[in-house]
């Protein structure tokens, strides 16, 4: 059974091959939130490059979203994939240690892993 995925692309929304505004993604997390599909790809076909804080930003949208739906990166360029470990690199994953949750920091590798 094929699993119902509503797929966003940037490049025909925005018609940039660069994001480099904070407010990209964030429009686009009220238009995800309205979708009925849990399911989300955000397709980056044809997107050059991705600037810090909108990558940034694109994982505060993956985040908050976590709990209702399932957001995907896909088709991103190395150069997009790059931006996206770098700030990964800044951020820090929950661990459970004895039962109390502590935060580390982990590797670009890892996080990402994790959250995309």
């Amino acid at each position: 059974m094929k699993k119902d995925i509503f797929t966003i692309n940037l490049f025909d929304i925005t018609e940039a091959k660069i994001i480099s505004s904070r407010s990209i993604p964030a429009d686009l997390k009220d238009k995800i939130k309205k979708e009925e599909l849990n399911e989300i790809h955000i397709d980056f076909s044809d997107i050059e490059f991705v600037s810090r804080s909108a990558a940034h930003e694109f994982f505060l949208l993956k985040e908050e979203l976590k709990p209702h739906k399932n957001v995907e990166f896909i088709n991103t360029n190395d150069d997009v994939s790059e931006m996206f470990k770098a700030v990964a690199a800044s951020r820090a994953l929950p661990r459970k240690l004895n039962g109390k949750i502590q935060v580390e920091r982990v590797s670009a590798e890892e996080f990402f892993k994790a959250r995309i």
